[in-house]
């Protein structure tokens, strides 16, 4: 049985090897890689989306207290740059109001995580994508929330 670490290791390795040799990763990523942080369900959670492109599933859910982002984890498919630029995501996103959160771009990240390879740019946009798309439920329940609490003081 393979371990964990080792397919990790697996993965990477044959990333290097592909297409992506002429512009390898950088330590950011290959770290965010190797130990993401933040992996996993929020549970209880405010919002939650998932999105699939080109076999990769990426599923991020967030935790909202008024206008600020309390905790983003997030879960997908063993792809180099989706689990780094996923896992780089939530750290930029936590703490942040969700108004700066929904600024945060795919350039933004890829700058972050210091060399992606351009064709894997498109991870950091997913990322993004289902970033905006969690945040976008956790607005629509807090703002039913708001609503129920009104009509109940009345």
């Amino acid at each position: 049985m393979t371990s964990i670490r080792q397919y990790d290791s697996m993965v990477l390795d044959r990333e290097l090897r592909g297409p992506c040799t002429m512009h390898p990763y950088s330590a950011t990523l290959i770290d965010h890689f190797r130990s993401p942080r933040n992996v996993g369900d929020l549970e209880p959670c405010d919002g939650m989306a998932e999105e699939t492109k080109d076999n990769v599933v990426v599923r991020v859910s967030v935790r909202v207290s008024g206008d600020t982002i309390d905790a983003v984890a997030f879960r997908s498919s063993t792809c180099v740059t989706m689990v780094a630029a996923s896992s780089r995501l939530t750290e930029m996103a936590t703490g942040l109001a969700v108004g700066d959160a929904l600024a945060i771009t795919p350039e933004m990240l890829a700058s972050d995580l210091e060399q992606v390879p351009a064709h894997r740019r498109d991870r950091c946009e997913l990322a993004v994508s289902v970033l905006r798309a969690a945040l976008a439920q956790a607005s629509r329940r807090g703002s039913t929330r708001q609503h129920e609490s009104q009509e109940a003081t009345r």
